[in-house]
């Protein structure tokens, strides 16, 4: 089980322990002991106004606006413990140069101070997508060290500037705990935000309240990752309906198309060979005009269960619209096309069943081209398809299309036929 316990009572704990580590060394070595730590103080605060005068001035130094960079440097330093600034370019030229002014002999003496018991200058690169772009130079003032030593409570002050000490290291410990934890969840907000990816999720930690929040965190994840899955899976339907047949499910023109100019560019660059068969069912108006729209998609739907069975897995098959379908082969030559025509043919003479128990038999007629060997566009393609299906067709003209196998409706039936042959009643197939 976690025992976590409270950023409160980590925090006093903390407090504690750095007030008694301040009266501990109070009694040791006060003045000289208190001047170190002053001196480090000086030198921390000297680091942390070069890092704000780099940080500030980047952007100034890359677009090489002294101006802007002057100014910066002006805001922060006249406000330090500072006396020089100087920025230099990689090739050592001077590129910015601030110079705090001696006012008083109280400002110099305060500078020659700072000369004998702080570093002469500290100097920190500058960078800017991991190249150096500028150094900076910096130099103390020592105004407030000066005053420090004039004081006759330079003791009480050392001892302050220890206890101060003694709170650093103890509060570095304690953001070891608080911030171990937030950069975790920093780096693990910055993965899903770049790969997307919500299963993530945050382990528990020791302090109570960052606990709770990587609890929550978790949880919004766990919210987006279900999110994510639904609009995926709404995706997915939506780009389905919107390339798919409603009635047969096959492939629609648009998804047709779309196939068909990838396929097209691996012919091109690969002279990988495609084929495009475009068919119709004959007589398809005068089965809605006798059996009934129930019936025409009762056919329309056998057909295209029917071109799922009998084409291979790579072949797409697709409604064009009404009677109309087109299947791309993709890596079938003319011979194989036409083993697949044939195919078609014997699976569509076995009979159908339609939603009032008759059934009937209906064929179809099929055009096919092909590419290679002659490299086509599109709108070529079915064109040629198609017009190659109106040849059989025309070929087919006086062949008989649909069987009628049950004796129910004769009448009906007879006013939309063109002869009845003994057993069978048949329509031609050409429409």
């Amino acid at each position: 089980m976690n025992h976590s316990v409270s950023l409160h009572t980590l925090l006093r704990r903390a407090n504690l322990g750095s007030m008694a580590m301040a009266v501990g060394l109070a009694t040791i070595g006060l003045t000289l002991a208190a001047l170190w730590a002053l001196r480090g103080y000086a030198v921390h605060n000297l680091e942390l106004v070069a890092r704000s005068i780099s940080y500030t001035t980047e952007a100034a130094v890359v677009f090489g606006d002294r101006e802007a960079a002057l100014g910066m440097v002006r805001e922060i330093a006249r406000r330090e413990e500072v006396s020089d600034v100087m920025l230099r370019l990689p090739d050592g030229s001077e590129f910015v140069h601030w110079r705090r002014p001696n006012r008083s002999n109280f400002d110099a003496l305060s500078r020659q101070l700072a000369g004998w018991i702080l570093p002469k200058q500290i100097s920190m690169p500058i960078h800017s997508e991991e190249r150096v772009v500028a150094t900076l130079d910096l130099e103390a003032h020592g105004t407030t060290l000066l005053t420090f030593t004039i004081i006759v409570m330079i003791a009480i002050i050392g001892c302050l500037l220890i206890s101060g000490g003694g709170a650093y290291v103890v509060s570095q410990r304690t953001q070891l705990h608080i911030l171990g934890p937030l950069q975790q969840l920093a780096k693990l907000a910055h993965e899903v935000r770049r790969k997307r990816d919500f299963s993530q999720r945050l382990p528990s930690t020791s302090i109570a309240e960052l606990d709770q929040l990587n609890e929550d965190f978790n949880a919004l994840l766990g919210e987006l990752e279900r999110w994510q899955s639904w609009q995926e899976e709404v995706h997915a339907t939506l780009r389905h309906q919107a390339t798919h047949d409603n009635l047969t499910g096959l492939a629609n023109r648009a998804l047709l198309e779309e196939c068909m100019e990838q396929a097209l560019a691996r012919c091109r660059s690969e002279q990988r060979p495609l084929c495009l068969l475009y068919m119709d069912c004959n007589r398809f108006k005068l089965i809605n005009d006798t059996y009934g729209h129930a019936a025409g998609d009762a056919v329309l739907v056998t057909i295209a269960e029917r071109l799922r069975t009998t084409l291979p897995a790579s072949a797409l098959p697709s409604r064009l619209g009404g009677d109309e379908f087109a299947i791309l082969l993709q890596g079938e030559d003319a011979a194989m096309a036409s083993q697949l025509v044939e195919a078609l043919h014997q699976v569509m003479a076995q009979g159908i069943t339609l939603p009032d128990g008759r059934s009937l038999v209906a064929t179809l007629s099929i055009g096919h081209s092909h590419c290679p060997p002659v490299l086509r566009d599109i709108d070529e393609l079915m064109r040629e398809a198609d017009e190659e299906m109106y040849r059989a067709k025309q070929a087919a003209r006086n062949n008989k299309g649909v069987h009628h196998q049950t004796k129910q409706d004769d009448t009906a039936y007879a006013a939309a036929t063109m002869d009845r042959p003994s057993g069978t009643e048949r329509v031609p197939e050409s429409s």
